[in-house]
């Protein structure tokens, strides 16, 4: 790359701003990277698509400042029943889960794509439509683009990242000559989104499991429903096999709601039916270069669930942080190979489980359905298998702990009963205590601490505090202070009956009140331990007893000190 060109490079460039190129564009632009989104598509699209964001997905993005306006423009369901030839045979609820976000919401994907484009506005930056990754090539230094306006012309883009997050049939992927391993499934299935009378509870998804196949209805809200069907017949393939472009009729649909659901159901004002086919595939490697697959672009499976969406939106936060630190210099550049460690194991995951429960619900053998029919509803009626089906549907199971950058460092291992190093961080509120003059308390809630694009670390001392245990404190948060302080910020976590008024504490760092140690209960801080959670919400290291030696070692093995 030339030296003018060098001068003229972008952070990064991303390509594709869907949900996922999207959420990356955002994040991009929290770590104040210099970046470019281009898509090919005109105008943002209108259609529902992916209807479900799941509690870990609002959970980050409430890192991002967008879960409340999420939340205000969804419909939040938090029960999810199937029914066997008109008999209740599962019920699932979801306001069990662990999270604030006890529920699925059920929010179309031009909605969440449009919070997430205005939110990337409100950092000052647009979405370039019309433009068209038309070539790539990269070097050591960075990647080169060509892009094609609407125009016609063809401009060059130089930038030090690039990535792709422009779908299942993704321009970047094929550039690279990259393998998209899969087939397709051979049924056909149909989706309509439409209006049901009478409407059932908004806050419920209903699975009817017929002899003929399976019906799926998902409320949107305000008595509008996704329909989900297989058609397995050949009778059911024909009657909805679009002929020129005609939509299928929702007089058609109508009969198959009939025929499997035996309700009295009434749909009318349809605005999108379509029989679509599905797949699973998957590539092998996340990075090449300089550019990172994300999204449908690197993996696309099975909707039953509503995993795709959701699993490429965490792919984008998996990502974005790592990027952006070792582009300044914050980490060493081994760190961005975690994102395939940890993320292409996810994938794969969704994959199988997604694959396997299409299986079963499409297109079961007799053996299958006799299971599926009568041992099924006795699994799932037992609480430890509702909080695994709970734990995998929402996504809040995802952990990174064999990752090589994430570590547990403790000595008395039966006693730490909370996070593992690797994940997900929990949330909790705590009293915020401002040092100086004016001093006040405040509430904040860790998962507020992560709208920081900083490491978080939190110092829990044990409900007596002696001088030993502050003066590690203060060699740890010392170390920070003079090496890592522009990638962690640091925070001494109390409970507040014994605040450590008189502790020589450094000033610049912040003290968290621990009011009923629920915190210190959640995190299993049962004596002084150490929490450091990375910017995507997950544990990079704990220590109990904290130790300041293991902890420096481990802040040189990942990231590069002043």
């Amino acid at each position: 790359m030339s030296n003018s060109a060098k001068k003229d490079t972008l952070d990064v460039l991303v390509v594709g701003a869907g949900a996922t190129g999207l959420t990356s564009a955002c994040e991009l632009a929290r770590h104040q990277m210099k970046l470019r989104v281009i898509d090919k598509v005109p105008v943002r699209s209108d259609k529902s698509r992916a209807l479900a964001v799941h509690a870990r997905t609002l959970e980050l993005f409430q890192y991002l400042g967008i879960a409340e306006q999420a939340c205000a423009r969804g419909n939040p369901i938090n029960t999810f029943n199937i029914i066997i030839k008109k008999d209740p045979a599962v019920h699932l609820d979801l306001s069990k889960l662990a999270s604030p976000y006890n529920f699925t919401l059920g929010l179309s994907q031009s909605e969440t794509e449009r919070i997430l484009e205005e939110r990337l506005q409100g950092f000052g930056h647009k979405v370039e439509r019309n433009a068209e990754l038309v070539d790539l090539s990269q070097d050591q230094d960075g990647v080169r683009s060509k892009v094609r306006h609407a125009d016609g012309t063809i401009e060059e883009i130089y930038s030090s990242w690039l990535i792709a997050t422009d779908g299942a049939h993704s321009t970047v992927r094929h550039k690279l000559n990259l393998a998209f391993d899969g087939v397709p499934y051979e049924e056909l299935f149909l989706l309509a989104d439409c209006h049901v009378d009478p409407k059932f509870p908004d806050n419920e998804i209903n699975v009817y499991w017929a002899d003929d196949g399976v019906l799926a209805l998902f409320p949107f809200g305000q008595g509008r429903y996704r329909i989900i069907c297989d058609l397995s017949k050949p009778e059911d393939v024909s009657d909805f096999t679009q002929e020129d472009g005609v939509e299928p009729s929702l007089a058609k649909v109508q009969a198959l709601v009939d025929k499997r659901s035996n309700l009295p159901l009434k749909l009318s004002d349809s605005v999108w039916i379509a029989p679509f086919r599905i797949h699973r595939r998957l590539v092998q490697e996340y990075k090449h270069g300089r550019i990172f697959l994300a999204g449908d672009a690197a993996h696309i499976h099975s909707p039953v669930g509503g995993q795709g969406m959701n699993t490429g939106i965490q792919d984008a936060f998996n990502l974005v942080w790592k990027l952006a630190y070792v582009h300044k210099l914050y980490a060493q550049e081994g760190l961005l190979y975690s994102y395939q460690d940890e993320r292409h194991p996810v994938a794969q995951a969704v994959l199988h489980g997604t694959d396997f429960a299409t299986k079963t619900l499409a297109t079961p053998g007799p053996i299958i359905k006799q299971i599926r029919n009568h041992v099924l509803p006795v699994l799932a009626s037992q609480d430890f298998i509702q909080k695994r089906i709970r734990e995998l549907i929402s996504e809040i199971d995802v952990n990174y702990r064999e990752s090589a950058v994430v570590k547990d460092h403790h000595a008395f291992l039966e006693k730490f009963a909370g996070p593992c190093a690797g994940d997900r961080a929990l949330n909790a509120t705590l009293g915020a205590k401002s040092n100086g003059a004016n001093a006040k308390e405040e509430s904040i809630e860790i998962y507020n601490l992560l709208r920081d694009t900083k490491h978080q670390l939190l110092l829990f001392t044990s409900t007596e505090i002696d001088d030993a245990a502050m003066a590690n404190f203060e060699k740890i948060a010392q170390l920070v202070k003079q090496g890592f302080d522009m990638l962690i910020a640091t925070h001494l976590v109390v409970p507040e009956d014994v605040f450590p008024g008189k502790a020589n504490w450094i000033a610049s760092n912040s003290i968290l009140i621990d009011k009923g140690s629920q915190c210190h209960k959640i995190y299993g801080a049962s004596s002084s331990c150490l929490y450091l959670l990375r910017p995507d919400g997950y544990v990079a290291y704990r220590a109990m007893p904290p130790d300041a030696v293991d902890f420096s070692n481990y802040l040189a093995q990942v990231f590069v000190g002043k």
